[in-house]
């Protein structure tokens, strides 16, 4: 049975992530328990089968696990294609967010590849 990986407070989360052999745009949201979304890459631009390990989404904004805690979600996704025309909100609910990525999915006229991560967060 899978388990989600577990982070306590002040922890820094990190991505070790593997892009698909052709050139890709990234995104990764951070779905959390509250039934929100927060986008933490926006269309980086990936070199095929690259090896990264991402701790930031930029040097002011390292990912340090704070309150609330619970269950949540990491979502990875790399499009061949940026996915959207226009920029998503840097925090939107989950359904909206999904209902963007299956029509993303079905406007895409390329490769995706997804995956998703459960993380499970604590005060300590």
């Amino acid at each position: 049975e899978p388990r989600a990986r577990l982070l306590r407070r002040n922890d820094q989360m990190e991505l070790a992530l593997q892009m698909p052999p052709w050139a890709a745009h990234l995104n990764i949201w951070f779905v959390m328990h509250d039934g929100n979304a927060l986008q933490l890459i926006r269309e980086r631009p990936m070199a095929p089968g690259a090896r990264v390990n991402l701790r930031e989404t930029s040097p002011d904004f390292p990912w340090i696990i704070d309150e609330p805690f619970g269950l949540e979600l990491v979502l990875v996704v790399a499009s061949e294609r940026p996915l959207f025309a226009t920029p998503r909100p840097d925090e939107e609910g989950v359904p909206a967010l999904a209902a963007a990525l299956e029509q993303a999915r079905r406007d895409a006229g390329g490769q995706i590849a997804a995956r998703a991560v459960m993380v499970e967060t604590r005060a300590r």
